[in-house]
């Protein structure tokens, strides 16, 4: 979403991406890459280039359909911020990066955001997306969309679902097989970090 609202404002403002650089102090090179999806960018990066081109930042990260400015800047500026941590699987599962890859402001009443990589949550989250995480042990519903630690350290995106023995994590893709996590091994070596309150697509890639 980022990545085309970026590029589509640009071009409808006829602005170059050598323009908006000079406009937005931030380079050439980043802008392209965020316009190709290729990099994700900071906070610090999204306001400035929201101010550069006269929009709110909630409009380009897809949080509103409203390009307009409201009040002095964009409320987002005024929410508290949260640490965006590295890659978690929408796939098989990966091992979540501790290291912060930068701060952003608060979209929601999150705890924390992360880069998704794979498509085993596509159409609801794609590959490239930031979710929004709100740290809890249980969800609020089932089939609410979670982080769930499995095999003590790898961490999955998934529709959780009880059972009467055990956990099943279902993906939204039917390309991708369900994981079912009998009780003793979710008791042992599993845990439910938290729910997803939200996505932010970041990336123009529109299918798997």
């Amino acid at each position: 979403m980022l990545a085309k609202r970026l590029m589509d404002v640009r071009e409808a403002k006829g602005l170059t991406r050598e323009e908006l650089a000079r406009l937005s102090g931030i380079t050439h090179s980043s802008i392209y890459s965020y316009e190709k999806g290729k990099r994700i960018p900071s906070s610090v990066a999204v306001f400035a280039l929201a101010k550069a081109l006269n929009i709110s930042a909630d409009y380009l990260l897809g949080l509103s359909n409203s390009e307009s400015v409201p009040g002095i800047y964009s409320a987002v500026e005024t929410r508290g911020t949260v640490k965006v941590l590295g890659k978690v699987s929408a796939g098989q599962g990966l091992e979540i990066q501790e290291d912060v890859l930068y701060t952003m402001p608060k979209l929601k009443n999150e705890d924390f955001d992360l880069v998704v990589q794979g498509n085993s949550m596509y159409p609801e989250v794609a590959d490239g997306d930031l979710v929004l995480v709100r740290r809890q042990p249980q969800p609020d519903y089932d089939g609410q969309t979670c982080l769930v630690r499995v095999n003590g350290n790898d961490a999955v995106l998934k529709r959780f679902y009880h059972r009467p023995n055990g956990v099943m994590l279902k993906a939204a893709n039917p390309e991708y097989d369900d994981m079912f996590i009998d009780r003793f091994r979710w008791t042992s070596d599993c845990e439910l970090i938290g729910v997803v309150v939200g996505t932010v697509r970041l990336s123009n890639r529109d299918c798997p």
